[in-house]
C-alpha cells in the first residue's frame, strides 16, 4: 500500500509544487487550479488500478508471502484482509498531498494542519472503535485508515472554490475519473482470473504462483493501458511519451 502512495502521490507532489508555489505568488489561480486537476488526474491514473489490484489480489499476495509452515490458508485469509481494506487508502493520500499543498501555494498553512490534528483524532477514535468494540482485529486499522484519508479530503477539497477562491473543477473531470475507474476494474479482474488461470491446481506459495503473480500484473497494465486508451483517456499516452523523452535525453548523455 505504501508502494503506490510513494512512488506516485509523494513524487508528484514534490514535482509539481514549486510551480504550485510559483503561480499562487504571481496570483495566477486559473492556472494554478488548472494544474492541480491535471495532477490528480495523472496520480489517479495509477492510484485506482493500485487500488483495485491490491484489492482482488491481497489473497494470492499473502499467500505467496506468508504461507509456510504453521502460517496456513486460515491465517492468509484472515491478513489479505488488512491489505486490501487499506487498498482503498491509497486514492484519497494522494489526493490530500496535493489538495494540501494546493493550500500552501496560497499562503494558507493554518487549514491543512487543523484539519490534520482532527483527523489524527479522529483516527484514534475509530481505531478504538473498530478493533475495540467491533473486534474488526487489523482490518479495524486499515478500515479507520482508509475513512480517515476520505474525510480528509472531503474536508479540504470544497475549500479550494470556497476558501481559497480558485476556479471550480473544469468540466469533464468527473467523467474522466469515471472512465478510469472503469479501466481500472477491467485490469482487476484480467489480474484477478489470469492468476487464477496460470496458477491452477499448484501451490499458492511456490516458484509457480510468484510467475503467475507476475503474469498476472503484466496482463493487467496492458489490460489497463489498453482500455483507458479505447475510453478516450490521454494519461497513458502522455506518461509513456515522457517516459520516452526522459530515456532519449539520458541516452544523449
Amino acid at each position: 500500500q505504501q508502494f503506490p502512495v510513494a512512488l506516485v502521490a509523494v513524487s508528484a507532489t514534490s514535482a509539481i509544487f514549486p510551480s504550485l508555489k510559483a503561480l499562487g505568488h504571481l496570483g495566477r489561480r486559473e492556472e494554478l487550479r488548472a494544474l492541480h486537476d491535471r495532477a490528480q488526474l495523472g496520480v489517479s491514473f495509477l492510484a485506482l488500478p493500485a487500488c483495485i489490484g491490491l484489492v482482488v489480489l491481497a489473497e494470492p499476495i499473502c499467500a505467496l508471502l506468508f504461507q509456510h509452515g504453521r502460517f496456513g490458508a486460515e491465517g492468509v485469509e484472515r491478513t489479505a484482509l488488512t491489505p486490501a481494506t487499506l487498498a482503498f487508502a491509497v486514492l484519497p493520500a494522494g489526493a490530500v498531498a496535493l489538495v494540501s499543498r494546493a493550500y500552501y501555494a496560497l499562503g494558507d498553512f493554518h487549514t491543512p494542519v487543523r484539519v490534520s490534528i482532527a483527523m489524527l483524532v479522529l483516527n484514534a477514535v475509530l481505531n478504538a472503535l473498530f478493533v475495540g468494540v467491533f473486534e474488526l482485529d487489523a482490518a479495524g486499522f486499515a478500515a479507520s485508515t482508509a475513512l480517515v484519508a476520505w474525510c480528509n479530503v472531503a474536508l479540504l477539497w470544497p475549500g479550494l472554490h470556497r476558501r481559497l477562491g480558485l476556479p471550480r473543477m473544469a468540466s469533464g473531470t468527473l467523467g474522466r475519473w469515471a472512465r478510469m475507474l472503469v479501466a481500472a476494474a477491467v485490469a482487476g479482474a484480467i489480474a484477478s482470473v489470469t492468476q487464477a488461470l496460470l496458477l491452477g491446481a499448484a501451490e499458492p506459495n511456490g516458484v509457480r504462483a510468484a510467475l503467475a503473480m507476475a503474469g498476472a500484473a503484466a496482463l493487467a497494465v496492458a489490460g489497463y493501458f489498453a482500455t483507458a486508451r479505447a475510453l478516450g483517456l490521454t494519461e497513458g499516452g502522455e506518461l509513456v511519451a515522457r517516459l520516452r523523452r526522459r530515456a532519449s535525453v539520458r541516452d544523449g548523455r
